[in-house]
């Protein structure tokens, strides 16, 4: 039941959009903060990131809340979304999802109570903050909705167990290296599949025509192809790296069919995507 549910789990267009909402909002109320000099970013850290958090935080948690079960239990206290915002030299448009129960002593009514928490945390560095606020470039901003999607998929995941933790299930968990087996895990497969539909959302509402993009781009998928003459056919970082390490020979075959099943998995979650996002462009 868990995994037919994290099956479902489609960021949907309008979700898309707010968040691209959030994050034009923080560029213009971060411009004071940010020039040409990196150094600035440093020094106005803490309002930079106040400023995003502020305005993500509200979004992803009423998204959380679309998504969240009922837990019959009376001790259940409430479900708490945070949102973290920080800025690392070393790191760029990292993501992460941490979760815990919080217990305390409910004094008035003499009992144990708990509160479920979900962390998203976005990482960005002083170099692509530039990029975005200052720069405006498209391509960042793009990448940002989807490092911030990549991460709320994996908070509905959390939700659609029981336990509240993510639903973690390998195609094959050994004699295979850590990357490989980081891309053979269906919650990862699913929210990488998650970026990279909203990158290319992202890409095609800066197109002449939106649909006809996306429509180009989809056999393209099926086929698992994203270079044509050595071109890129639309924006991804990370899609021929996931295809390298899926598609490449094993001599185990155990770890070959595992890898197969894995990247059909992949590509059949960014078709289902990019279909759901063209079907809702021509309804409009």
């Amino acid at each position: 039941m868990s995994e037919i549910l994290i099956e479902k789990i489609i960021v949907s267009p309008q979700i898309h959009d707010k968040i691209q909402t959030a994050i034009l909002s923080w560029i213009e109320a971060a411009i004071p903060y940010v020039d040409n000099n990196l150094s600035s970013i440093d020094h106005n850290k803490k309002q930079i990131t106040e400023l995003l958090r502020r305005r993500l935080a509200p979004t992803i948690t009423n998204i959380v809340k679309q998504y969240r079960q009922p837990i019959p239990d009376p001790e259940y206290m409430g479900h708490k979304v945070n949102v973290e915002v920080d800025i690392l030299h070393a790191y760029s448009e990292a993501g992460s999802v941490r979760s815990s129960w919080t217990k305390y002593r409910d004094v008035p009514k003499m009992r144990t109570a708990y509160v479920y928490k979900n962390t998203l945390n976005i990482t960005l560095s002083p170099y692509q903050i530039s990029n975005i606020v200052l720069h405006k470039n498209e391509n960042s901003i793009g990448e940002l909705v989807s490092t911030i999607t990549h991460e709320i998929t994996h908070l509905i995941q959390s939700l659609s167990s029981r336990r509240n933790s993510v639903y973690n299930k390998n195609y094959y968990s050994t004699g295979a290296d850590k990357d490989t087996r980081y891309y053979m895990a269906k919650f990862e497969i699913d929210a990488h599949a998650q970026s990279l539909a909203s990158e290319i959302l992202s890409k095609s509402k800066k197109m002449p025509d939106p649909i006809k993009y996306i429509q180009n781009i989809l056999p393209l998928i099926g086929m698992g192809i994203q270079t044509v003459f050595n071109r890129p056919t639309f924006p991804s970082k990370h899609y021929q790296e996931i295809k390298n390490l899926l598609t490449s020979p094993s001599d185990d075959p155990k770890l070959a069919e595992a890898k197969k099943r894995a990247w059909r998995r992949f590509n059949k979650r960014i078709y289902e995507k990019l279909s759901n996002y063209l079907e809702h462009l021509q309804q409009k």
